[in-house]
């Protein structure tokens, strides 16, 4: 009874052992669960001009990147808007992504006519190997604009 018991045991040892390597995800899997990483952080504070294109990442293979940019006016005079620009390319070519930012004679954000406040912007691009991720932004000349400028760029795959 006892030999019989204890064979039991190790055919029952035996058998979870090889379903739990069975259950091992499979290598390709295994690298994504280190996904999304931050490849890219800008932090501009009090800023009151233009910014020239600005390269955030080059790419060494073509790959999936969550753009994620917060931009508030600190201070204004008049009503005003600073326009954020992010170019790059996938297979279909040079694309760009813009996101306007308006003030009128307060702190904080302001919706464009009919729409709500929103100080941020979040997309989704394919950028291709070699090819910069940049951003820039536009300020009108003369204006009293004062603005912090917030960037995270993380790779998804």
């Amino acid at each position: 009874m006892r030999s019989a018991m204890l064979s039991f045991l190790l055919v029952v040892a035996g058998l979870s052992v090889s379903s739990a390597a069975q259950n091992k995800p499979a290598k390709d899997l295994r690298i994504h669960r280190f996904f999304p990483t931050i490849v890219a952080q800008v932090a501009l504070t009090a800023q009151t001009a233009s910014i020239p294109t600005t390269t955030l990442i080059t790419p060494k293979q073509s790959g999936l990147y969550r753009l994620s940019a917060y931009a508030v006016p600190t201070a204004t005079v008049g009503e005003s808007e600073v326009l954020f620009f992010f170019v790059y390319a996938d297979n279909a070519g040079p694309e760009t992504l813009f996101f306007p930012v308006l003030a009128n004679n307060q702190t904080g954000c302001v919706g464009q006519p009919g729409a709500s406040p929103d100080c941020s912007f979040i997309s989704v691009v394919r950028d291709n190997a070699g090819v910069p991720l940049t951003f820039s932004a536009t300020v009108p000349q003369g204006s009293d604009l004062t603005y912090d400028l917030f960037i995270t760029v993380e790779q998804l795959q």
